[in-house]
């Protein structure tokens, strides 16, 4: 393919490929949107200047790999895009889906010093009314909510850690870094769920509207809770699935199954 999108028929990459390429960076860079209608069979054939052989093989890749789907009589349409997000307790959020090629931004709705009530202690394991850190932020892919992400810290455990911006910063690599705090594993519940008014409105949908909400415990090498997290995703933009941890062995518990899951609101 050449600089400027053009097809180059030279046998030097197939040309399958690159007119998949050529599709995918259309849908890329917004000239065709969700749910919008993408150039015909016919059109991409006489356009780029390949067999129809060629091109329904690319739109059957694509379709397989849900980028794209086929409305009966009238055509190829782009897939509203989801988002994977793995249950890696002890990998960021961020981090998780930059891994996926997705800039996450952070806008911090509230950071503040409360006193924890006897359920958030029990979740923490500390005497109710101790100090805890909550941390409330929505995470964004440019101009689109998608999550809700609220963190509760025992203050004794990471005292200061008010001073440090978490709009900018990973919250799990300042613990580590800045506090020495070693987060060895995590148990995560998954509920679904119907966004609450505030959480429709900071995710901007409509209501009644599906969110898939994770309750995560994340503990220290000595059994200390370090966090207790509650999330709430935009149902329509993710996948949960269950995974592992790179550098050690972790035990996550779900109130599904301790195998591969995938939760896909319909």
């Amino acid at each position: 393919m050449t600089t400027n999108g053009e097809m180059a028929h030279n046998g030097a990459e197939p040309l399958h490929q690159q007119l998949k390429a050529i599709i995918l960076k259309s849908i890329a860079s917004g000239e065709w949107p969700p749910h919008s209608q993408i150039a015909s069979e016919r059109e991409l054939c006489e356009r780029y200047s390949v067999s129809r052989t060629t091109t329904r093989k690319v739109l059957s890749d694509l379709i397989h790999d849900g980028l794209v789907y086929t409305v009966s009589g009238k055509g190829t349409f782009v897939a509203e895009h989801r988002l994977r997000q793995e249950l890696k307790p002890l990998v960021g959020f961020t981090q998780d889906l930059r891994d996926q090629g997705v800039d996450v931004v952070s806008e911090v709705m509230s950071f503040e010093r409360i006193e924890a009530d006897e359920s958030l202690a029990a979740h923490l394991k500390i005497r109710p009314f101790a100090a805890v850190v909550k941390l409330q932020r929505c995470r964004c892919a440019g101009d689109q909510p998608l999550a809700i992400q609220t963190t509760y810290l025992p203050e004794h455990l990471c005292p200061g850690v008010l001073r440090y911006d978490f709009a900018s910063h990973s919250l799990f690599e300042t613990l580590r870094q800045e506090f020495g705090l070693e987060m060895i594993e995590g148990k995560t519940v998954i509920k679904p769920g119907l966004a609450e008014h505030w959480e429709a409105k900071t995710l901007n949908v409509q209501q009644p509207a599906a969110v898939l909400r994770t309750f995560q415990t994340t503990f220290l090498e000595d059994g200390q809770v370090i966090e207790y997290c509650v999330s709430a995703f935009h149902g329509e933009l993710f996948e949960l699935t269950v995974g592992g941890n790179a550098d050690r062995t972790i035990n996550i518990n779900t109130a599904y199954s301790t195998g591969n899951l995938k939760m896909v609101t319909p």
